[in-house]
This record gives C-alpha cells, sequence and structure tokens, in this order.
C-alpha cells in the first residue's frame, strides 16, 4: 500500500509562522487585523516582495506601493 504525504515546503511554513504573529500582534494592540489581509501580508514578507495597495495603514514595515500616489505623482508631472 502506497502512502501519501503532504510536503510543506520551509517557504509555506515561514509565511504561516509570519501570520501567526502579525495576528498576535494585532491583537495585543487592541487593534485586530483582517485575517486576509495579513496572509497577504505574511507572503509579502516572507518572499520578500513588493505589496500594492492603497490602504496602508496595516501593512506597515512591508515595502508598498501605492497606485495612488504614484498616479498622482505622474499628474504633477
Amino acid at each position: 500500500m502506497h502512502v501519501q504525504r503532504k510536503v510543506r515546503s520551509t517557504r509555506s511554513a515561514g509565511s504561516a509562522g509570519i501570520w501567526a504573529r502579525l495576528m498576535a500582534d494585532g491583537k495585543a494592540a487592541g487593534r485586530p487585523h483582517s485575517a486576509l489581509d495579513m496572509i497577504l501580508a505574511a507572503v509579502v514578507e516572507a518572499r520578500d516582495c513588493v505589496m500594492g495597495t492603497d490602504y496602508e495603514v496595516d501593512f506597515r514595515g512591508l515595502q508598498l506601493f501605492n497606485p495612488l500616489h504614484h498616479e498622482a505623482e505622474a499628474d504633477e508631472q
């Protein structure tokens, strides 16, 4: 009988740990975060990516690209 095992990559495990930390930090600060937002933030942090969003409040500490600010800067030039 062949048993198939599920294997987690270290990146997935890393993202899960980051997600847990972000959720706990928000709760401890009295400002719980959206679980979905923190999943995105955890993946961005684990993979050292840039996140594109116009809602910067919950994503402090990450490399962000705000397309609305970018448009405003382009309009001024």
